[in-house]
Parts: structure tokens; C-alpha cells; sequence
């Protein structure tokens, strides 16, 4: 069955379901690293809002038979059971500058990857990634934000808001900084956590990483989009000083980053190796924020790209 009629069945299925009391609305999505997403959104008549639940996945479980039409279905009309925002959402909050510049938050994603989505997001350039900004929704706008609902800002919300793009970006890095802060476990402590969470964020492959008693992930304080913390230099300079060493950085995925001492330039090729690697078996690709590693010097205070044992391109500052 080709993709298309795929999408129809489904749509078909979920409105007969509910009598053809919802609609089906069929949306492609354009995510991180270019990757496009199809979904399905279930509406009613009092809702303003809905959450948008792709489809890509059921189609591949489809063609492998391993889920029928009607268990899809059902499990669609479970997600959006379990998602769905009862009666509408006062969304004129988004109008207002003032209300809305205290929601704003940044995130990194690979420049390169990410040119097409660019062309229509403020975006401020770091290295080889870009800074972006997004609108993270919670309790206070009628919504259950455990599942990190947020809203990516675009320049036409800009110009809506009568802002420079660069206010936008730094007043959300400031709430970046100052709410969701920078925190840098030991990856003892986090792996520990893990198997009592039973939470595999930052399940990694770790085989072929230099060996070394000292790794650290850093992230933000909700572990979302914590990659941006690499941005922050004085954090990096005060931890690279409480080791007494300059620091790698290896990119695990946009939502952490691992560091541990520099040693010797042979480990480079090796930990470049390993993150391809895991970025290939390990991560979907609109978790993957770069191929390679980053160097901190602890004398000059800059992030810099590591390349072939080399430091080079110094970062612009965050």
C-alpha cells in the first residue's frame, strides 16, 4: 500500500471512530536536521489546539506487518486520548511581546544540516551550529508540558512582535541561563540514575571512547535541548579550572554533550570516529547535533573545533 493511501485509511479510520465528530488533518512537518515528518491531527469543534502525532513509524510497522490498519488506528486515537487539550487555549499570550519574551528559550542545531529551516528562523551563528530560539508551553498556557510542547520561533512572529532578531535571541538566551541554568554530572552518577529511571536519554556507545576515569555530561536543569550549555564559556572555564585541564567536548545530541580532560591529539580521530558512530546506530537523525569534537583551552577561554588533533575556528561568543 503506498504511503497516501495509507494516510486516507487512517484518516478515514479515526473519523469514523468518532462518528465524524473530529477532523482529520494531514500536516508535514520540517525538523531538525531536515528531516520532514508526516502527522495526523485530531480536532473538534471546541479546540483550538491539538497535538500533532506522526506517522512514519506506524507506516514502516504497516509495511513489515507487524501492526494492522485498525491496531494504528487505535493506537493514534490512544496518543491523542492521552495528549488532547480539553476546550481551547487562550493563545493571545503569543501577541505580546511582554508576556511571551518570558517563555522564550534557545536550543543548538547543526548550521549546515539545517540551511532550508534557517532561511525563516532567527537564528545567531555559533561554530559550525546555529542558535535558535523557541516558545516552551507549560501549565501557565493550559497545557501539560511533560512532553516538552514548544513552539519554534520564526521570523514572521518577529516582525509580528515589531522586535530586532537579535533582542529575540538574547533575551531567550538570558532565560536559557538564568531558568533552565547548566548543570555537569559525573557520567557514574548519570548512568546510575538511568538504570534506576529506567531512562535511556543519554544511552550512549561508549566502546570505543579514549579510556579515562573522568567523563561529564553537561546539560541544562530539565535535560531538553541542554546541548546550548556548551555556549556557556564561563561555566566551561570554571569546570575546566576544578580539573586543572583543558576540556573535550563531545557533541552527544542536542540535548547533552559529554566532557572529559583533553589528553594527548591521537585520542581526537578515535572520539571523532566514536561519534559518528553513535550518530549513525545509535541516535535519530533529528537528535544529531554534529560529527565532531570540540576543544576548550582553559588559557584563552574559548570553544574551538578540534580537527585532526588541531584546534581551530574559534567560536563566536553566546
Amino acid at each position: 500500500m503506498e504511503f497516501k493511501e495509507f494516510l486516507k485509511k487512517i484518516s478515514e479510520g479515526i473519523e469514523n471512530n468518532y462518528l465524524n465528530m473530529v477532523k482529520v488533518k494531514i500536516n508535514e512537518v520540517l525538523k531538525n536536521n531536515g528531516v520532514v515528518l508526516t502527522g495526523v491531527t485530531i480536532t473538534r469543534e471546541d479546540q483550538n489546539i491539538s497535538p500533532n502525532i506522526y506517522v512514519n513509524d506506524y507506516y514502516e510497522n504497516f509495511t513489515n506487518n507487524r501492526q494492522t490498519i485498525s491496531e494504528i488506528i487505535h493506537c493514534i486515537i490512544e496518543t491523542y486520548e492521552s495528549n488532547r487539550i480539553v476546550g481551547n487555549v487562550d493563545m493571545s499570550f503569543f501577541m505580546d511581546y511582554e508576556t511571551v519574551s518570558g517563555m522564550l528559550y534557545c536550543k543548538l542545531i547543526n548550521y549546515r544540516e539545517n540551511k532550508k529551516l534557517l532561511k525563516d528562523v532567527p537564528y545567531r551563528k555559533f561554530m559550525d551550529l546555529a542558535i535558535v530560539p523557541y516558545c516552551m508551553l507549560g501549565a501557565d498556557n493550559g497545557i501539560d508540558n511533560t512532553s516538552g510542547a514548544s513552539i519554534l520561533i520564526h521570523n514572521s512572529h518577529v516582525k509580528s512582535w515589531g522586535k530586532d532578531k537579535e533582542r529575540v535571541i538574547e533575551d531567550a538566551l538570558n532565560n536559557t541561563r538564568n531558568c533552565l541554568g547548566t548543570q555537569i554530572s559525573d557520567m557514574n552518577d548519570v548512568m546510575k540514575g538511568l538504570l534506576e529511571r529506567d531512562d535511556d536519554l543519554f544511552e550512549l556507545s561508549l566502546h570505543d571512547m579514549p579510556e579515562t576515569d573522568t567523563m561529564f555530561v553537561m546539560s541544562n536543569n530539565i535535560k531538553l535541548n541542554g546541548a546550548i550549555s556548551m555556549t556557556d564559556t564561563d561555566a566551561l572555564e570554571e569546570f575546566s579550572e576544578k580539573l586543572g585541564s583543558d576540556l573535550f567536548v563531545i557533541p552527544s545530541s542536542i540535548h547533552e554533550v559529554i566532557l572529559i580532560p583533553a589528553s594527548s591529539p591521537e585520542d581526537i580521530s578515535k572520539m571523532d570516529e566514536m561519534v559518528v558512530n553513535v550518530n549513525e546506530t545509535e541516535l535519530l537523525k533529528e537528535e544529531i547535533l554534529s560529527d565532531h569534537v570540540y576543544y576548550f583551552t582553559r588559557k584563552d577561554g574559548y570553544l574551538k573545533i578540534q580537527d585532526n588533533g588541531k584546534p581551530c575556528i574559534m567560536a563566536g561568543y553566546a
